[in-house]
């Protein structure tokens, strides 16, 4: 029996060995891809600065586009308030004309 329990032994030990060995190559790999993993977050991170950088001076652009066609509007309707009051004073002068009895033949 001694024998039995001496080949248990080193079988115990074989596999205790053994295990040590698959434990330290799978810690290996564990660390290798949290690096991989690592290295991954820290370029999604970069592209997703970029993209919010992108993102606002879009938004900046549009902005200022916008406000830019706002005043360009505002003019526009500022040179019609003004064309229309020239109108209103000329139309008002031709009813007074035309009341006046001068339109008529």
């Amino acid at each position: 029996m001694s024998m039995d329990v001496q080949k248990t032994m080193e079988f115990i030990l074989e596999q205790q060995a053994q295990t040590a060995v698959n434990l330290k190559e799978l810690s290996l790999r564990m660390n290798e891809h949290q690096i991989e993993a690592a290295k991954e977050t820290a370029a999604l991170k970069a592209d997703l600065r970029r993209a919010v950088r992108l993102g606002i001076a879009g938004a900046r652009m549009e902005r200022r586009r916008r406000q830019e066609l706002a005043s360009e509007v505002d003019a526009q309707i500022t040179k019609l308030a003004a064309a229309q009051l020239i109108t209103e004073e000329r139309m008002q002068a031709y009813f007074a004309w035309v009341k006046s009895g001068n339109g008529h033949k």
